[in-house]
């Protein structure tokens, strides 16, 4: 099925690099840097003068290199063999669980419209188990809130998603499923 990209963009640009792309406060290779775009991530683009591009990406605004930018239809072609597919929080805040339940001890929380990793759509029951096997066996913490029949009975009401590595669960109804790709980051978002 053809990949429907769920991107806002009016001009879309997608960085073409090993790493990142420097985004700076004005055009210009001395100025100061002020952001990253990770490799394949898209931005909007405003302009294009004098070899610099002006572009928004995510909160961050400021000037890359337009040689690294892959531009308009190539574009959008590059971002549909880039693209990942992510849940979209589609609630105010999202509870994300340990296990697959919602008497489960709360993981983290994500605010509406963050996009989660997904790690895996379609859960068994037969994965859950496992899941629990090789991670919680003995851990009562994380088990003991927890009614395993009803948990394994409910199993494709909910999504496997990653966070910082680890696999966690959220429940399908407050997630939209999409494709999307990478936006810039701050500076000072990199070194926390």
């Amino acid at each position: 099925e053809p990949i429907v990209l769920n991107l806002n963009y009016d001009r879309l640009g997608i960085s073409k690099v090993n790493n990142y792309l420097n985004i700076r406060e004005k055009p210009g290779e001395d100025e100061p840097i002020i952001g990253k775009l990770p490799k394949n991530a898209g931005c909007n683009i405003y302009s294009v003068k004098d070899g610099w591009a002006k572009i928004k990406s995510g909160k961050v605004s400021g000037y890359v290199s337009a040689e690294y930018l892959i531009l308009d239809e190539d574009a959008e072609a590059y971002a549909r063999k880039v693209a990942k597919k992510v849940a979209t929080v589609n609630t105010d805040i999202l509870n994300v669980r340990y296990l697959p339940s919602t008497d489960s001890r709360i993981y983290t929380l994500v605010s509406s419209e963050g996009d989660l990793e997904i790690s895996d759509e379609e859960l068994t029951e037969k994965e859950v188990k496992h899941f629990i096997e090789k991670n919680y066996k003995d851990d009562d913490d994380i088990l003991s809130d927890v009614k395993q029949e009803d948990m394994l009975a409910q199993t494709n009401d909910w999504l496997c998603v990653l966070i910082d590595n680890e696999k966690v669960f959220v429940a399908k109804e407050f997630v939209d499923i999409n494709y999307a790709i990478e936006k810039a980051v701050f500076i000072e978002e990199l070194a926390e």
